[in-house]
């Protein structure tokens, strides 16, 4: 599953990339899923010139369940740590369509 944020900070630019690849445990109505995958972070403290500049790479490993809610909407919640600068964890819920 490829994604992309885009960071709006005070004072520059910041955006990550990741692909992450799924493995599913459950094939019921819940499905619960690990991942692992790539990730890349950009940042740019001042982007109109003399600002600190990083690129970092790493991998992403989590978990992650799809809860249906009703027919055509569910909840999706996902725990993923990313090993790249800034080495953080992070929690993302949402909704999703399924197609």
């Amino acid at each position: 599953m490829p994604s992309y944020t885009r960071v709006f900070p005070n004072v520059g630019k910041t955006s990550n990339f990741s692909a992450d690849l799924r493995y599913y445990v459950s094939v019921e109505s819940s499905q619960l899923y690990f991942m692992a995958g790539y990730s890349q972070n950009w940042e740019n403290t001042n982007p109109d010139g003399a600002g600190t500049k990083r690129n970092e790479k790493g991998a992403n490993v989590g978990v992650g369940a799809y809860i249906p809610l009703v027919d055509w909407v569910g909840l999706s919640t996902e725990f993923k740590f990313q090993s790249q600068y800034p080495r953080e964890a992070g929690f993302r819920f949402g909704l999703a369509f399924p197609l």
